[in-house]
């Protein structure tokens, strides 16, 4: 029975450039490979989605000497956050003016500067989540649906069924496809996996077991690796 830690990437870089880990983000992997190594824990594959704020986190983790080879797969990557936003918001924002509202708000404050924008997941951010998810605006050029990335997520897991039975599988990634992954144990709905999404700590730690017919979840968004000022949403 293949057990898979799954391990949430860094703290990331600021909404206009995410894609990077801040260097709370490395701080929190390094934390993350010592715990790891007084744990004594041993992994037979190390896997990696191929954003750099995942691979940063696993080499940033695994940089312990041992040779640790990361093998990246884009099947465990996070859903493309850029094009989602960029092209749900403009279409949310013309149908509701509400929201148009709501969404310049966030934009001037990204313009303002400041982390606090930076930090936090605003409404108007869950507004554009709930319009790709229920697909309000069809199926978008370029930009993986809902249930493409849900289904990317369960093929990524359940294909691990294929290593040795016995294999301590580490996989870094990201808050949802994590939370997708609990999901298939406890039989959750997007409501759920999206508040398991919200309170996923920068490098907490899930662990779920696999056999021939079902996943079982051992731990959810462990962080005993990180001090109080260390534990951050995003």
């Amino acid at each position: 029975m293949p057990t898979v830690t799954l391990i949430r990437h860094g703290q990331a870089g600021a909404r206009d450039h995410y894609d990077v880990l801040s260097e709370t983000g490395i701080e929190q992997a390094r934390l993350l490979g010592a715990w790891f190594a007084s744990r004594g824990a041993i992994f037979d594959t190390v896997l990696s989605g191929t954003l750099q704020r995942q691979f940063e986190t696993a080499r940033t983790t695994f940089s312990d000497g041992s040779g640790t080879t990361i093998t990246s797969d884009a099947s465990w990557n996070e859903f493309d956050l850029d094009a989602v936003f960029s092209t749900v918001a403009p279409r949310l924002a013309a149908a509701d003016k509400g929201f148009a509202g709501r969404w310049a708000d966030v934009q001037r404050e990204v313009a303002a500067g400041g982390d606090g924008i930076h930090r936090r997941w605003t409404p108007a951010d869950g507004e554009v989540m709930w319009a790709w998810i229920n697909n309000r605006f069809g199926e978008l050029d370029g930009v993986e649906s809902w249930t493409a990335f849900r289904a990317r997520i369960r093929r990524a897991l359940y294909g691990l069924r294929t290593v040795a039975a016995q294999a301590r599988i580490a996989v870094c990634t990201s808050a949802l496809p994590a939370a997708v992954c609990v999901g298939e144990t406890l039989g959750l709905d997007e409501n759920a996996l999206l508040s398991l999404a919200g309170t996923s700590y920068n490098t907490g730690v899930t662990t779920i077991a696999l056999d021939a017919t079902a996943a079982a979840l051992l731990s959810f968004n462990v962080a005993s690796h990180l001090p109080d000022r260390l534990l951050t949403f995003r």
